[in-house]
């Protein structure tokens, strides 16, 4: 196993099943990066059994052949804010526009794990203090976590699970606030975004705080109605959406995503996330009670 600062994948095995026939059965692909450097490795991520599963998308570098783009790389380790006590974290910096542009910061990922339909994702964002979300007379919905495979696009991807933010008010929430939908593409289908809950997403009391959020996905199996996806803040309920037929025929997997992203409302004053405390666990939901373990690296 590789290892680098801020990373950890490993084989994670039960006191009570330190077995031959168990070591299977127990293995978990984990991704964990908290940003203590000065920078973002771009390198591939190995699992114990020696998979590449994680890279960090956009230094020009090629995947598979595919060549990458610098302009997914528009994010910077900070070091001045961190929900620890280094100090850092990884900075979305949205640029202040007049009314009526948009703006966007984003940071790409691949998983490098083939033929994943199961995936948690866990992370602690600070909410800027002068976080605002203005309303537009167009679209103002702005992406918050997008996941897909194949090519990008809702339907243009082999499938493809969204998360995007939206204008409280549009659930007759109060002006400033943000409010959280889900936006499905099984195949070349588009089922639209959906709001689940008017309790928002980003609310005047998140402020200039750090806030937990976890998402966890499961792409249905094929002939069956057992897809989900599931969004806790604070570790709080926030939606469950469960007994989807999600399934792709043409590729049921995720290999590509990114944080926050695009920004259609736009800020007027320069607004900066922060990032902290990454987890990505492939393949099974990192929520669910684990027995006393011991970490083999």
């Amino acid at each position: 196993m590789r290892k680098i600062p801020g990373f950890m994948a490993g084989l994670m095995l039960s006191c009570s099943m330190l077995t031959t026939s168990a070591l299977a059965e127990a293995e978990e692909y984990v991704y964990k990066e908290n940003f203590t450097g000065s920078g973002l490795l771009y390198d591939e991520f190995l699992a114990a059994d020696g998979q590449a599963i994680f890279k960090w998308w956009g230094l020009g570098t090629t995947v598979g052949g595919e060549a990458e783009n610098y302009e997914y790389m528009n994010t910077d380790i900070d070091t001045t804010i961190g929900k620890t006590d280094q100090k850092k974290s990884l900075r979305f910096l949205f640029k202040g526009v007049e009314d009526g542009k948009d703006s966007s910061a984003e940071q790409r990922f691949r998983i490098l794990k083939s033929n994943v339909s199961v995936i948690s994702v866990q992370f602690d964002l600070y909410i800027p203090s002068n976080y605002y979300h203005r309303t537009q007379s167009s679209t103002a919905n702005n992406k918050f976590f997008v996941l897909w495979s194949g090519n990008y696009g809702t339907r243009a991807s082999l499938n493809s699970v969204a998360f995007e933010y939206w204008p409280a008010t549009v659930k007759g929430g109060a002006v400033g606030d943000s409010v959280l939908s889900y936006h499905l593409g099984p195949g070349d289908q588009d089922w639209g975004h959906k709001i689940p809950t008017a309790t928002p997403i980003f609310g005047l009391a998140d402020r200039g705080k750090w806030v937990n959020y976890r998402i966890e996905i499961k792409l249905s199996e094929k002939d069956k109605n057992n897809g989900f996806i599931k969004v806790y803040k604070n570790s709080a309920e926030h939606f469950i959406i469960e007994n989807l037929a999600n399934y792709s025929s043409t590729g049921n997997y995720l290999d590509q995503g990114y944080f926050l992203g695009w920004a259609n409302s736009g800020y007027s004053q320069d607004t900066a996330f922060y990032m902290d405390n990454l987890k990505i666990t492939l393949d099974e939901i990192a929520s669910r009670p684990n027995p006393p373990s011991v970490e083999l690296q």
